[in-house]
């Protein structure tokens, strides 16, 4: 019986040691592999964003406009004044350089400050009131132009970067998100659509400058008007003009020094299959009832009449009265366009001969 004791208490002691020594290796396992993952941690570099600010900022430029004043005395020089401060950007090695509307509005003259210090006198292409954009050129070639890609498409929550000459300081960089796209202004006659609301902070000097997205891409082009427009004095509220309007302007300033748009005439809103108005964006917008039409606008020409409900252009559906008139003001004046309406229960097919916007 004792011998038994002893025998059963010696196999409990070893039991112990052993699993004592596996515990203690397993501790001394673990504290070295945590050792190693806050010295791999320690080591890793922190979050930075000077990559895309190196690939980004070579191509944004400051732009000065200013206007002459006559003096009485012919005998003086006429004297220069300063009449806007603001940013560009260049989209093309040869010399083209986009910026906003507001910032060379009136000027006499475009200077072109470049961040390796050279120095221009700008033309200016072409602009456009209802984007706030404007097209410049300088004689220069194989300049440092900014990475775009039209394929992207912002979206909310996306980390931006502002880069400008706010209140003169030279190059800064603020940082921010998307927290909204598609926002829209109306300014007196005018409707801007597809903005970017950003909270980025964009003071005087950074219009006209680029936002860019964590790669050093170009998102879009920063405008202080639309915040003027907006009477908006919220902290944390900005706005840009998306790449993809920047695209399509910069190129028709490009072909036509100017923006031609096609004009239909028509305002009207959205209803279901029911002919109910859509009051939720869960609802299936079946096309857009007609409230207005203007007096011999080309939907008038056309037959088309109040409370007939737009289906379909060229046979696309048709998703809000922004995508109509989006894809009217694409169309070159003169060219016809066929629409498919709802009038009672008839379906008809109506074509309309666009004409210019007035």
């Amino acid at each position: 019986m004792y011998k038994s004791v002893i025998f059963i208490l010696r196999s409990v002691s070893y039991g112990l040691a052993l699993a004592f020594v596996v515990l203690l290796i397993q501790s001394q396992s673990e504290d070295s592999t945590l050792i190693a993952n806050l010295k791999r941690l320690w080591a890793e570099p922190p979050v930075s964003y000077s990559s895309a600010v190196r690939k980004a900022a070579p191509s944004v430029v400051n732009i000065i406009s200013e206007s002459f004043t006559v003096n009485a005395n012919y005998n003086r020089p006429a004297q220069v004044t300063p009449q806007s401060l603001g940013s560009g950007v260049i989209i093309q090695s040869n010399g083209y350089i986009v910026t906003n509307r507001h910032v060379v509005y009136n000027a006499d003259r475009i200077i072109v400050l470049m961040q390796d210090g050279r120095r221009f006198t700008a033309e200016l292409i072409g602009m456009d009131v209802m984007t706030d954009l404007a097209l410049l050129h300088i004689n220069a070639i194989d300049l440092p132009i900014i990475p775009q890609d039209p394929n992207h498409r912002p979206e909310v929550g996306d980390v931006v970067l502002a880069i400008g000459n706010p209140l003169n300081l030279g190059l800064t960089i603020t940082q921010g998100i998307i927290g909204a796209t598609k926002k829209t202004f109306t300014h007196l006659d005018t409707r801007t659509t597809d903005l970017l609301q950003i909270d980025a902070a964009i003071n005087k000097g950074n219009s006209g400058g680029a936002l860019v997205n964590s790669n050093g891409t170009l998102v879009g082009i920063n405008s202080l008007a639309f915040q003027t427009r907006g009477q908006n004095d919220a902290n944390g509220i900005s706005f840009a003009i998306p790449y993809a309007t920047v695209h399509k302007i910069t190129n028709k300033l490009l072909k036509d020094g100017r923006v031609i748009r096609g004009w239909l005439g028509v305002s009207g809103g959205p209803v279901n299959n029911k002919g109910e108005d859509v009051r939720s964006t869960a609802e299936v917008v079946d096309g857009i009832r007609l409230t207005s039409i203007e007096p011999r606008s080309p939907a008038h020409i056309a037959g088309l009449m109040k409370n007939d409900i737009i289906q379909k252009i060229n046979n696309v559906q048709v998703t809000g009265i922004i995508h109509i008139l989006g894809v009217v003001e694409d169309i070159p004046p003169g060219e016809k366009i066929t629409f498919t309406i709802k009038r009672g229960k008839e379906i008809l097919q109506v074509d309309v001969t666009i004409k210019e916007s007035r």
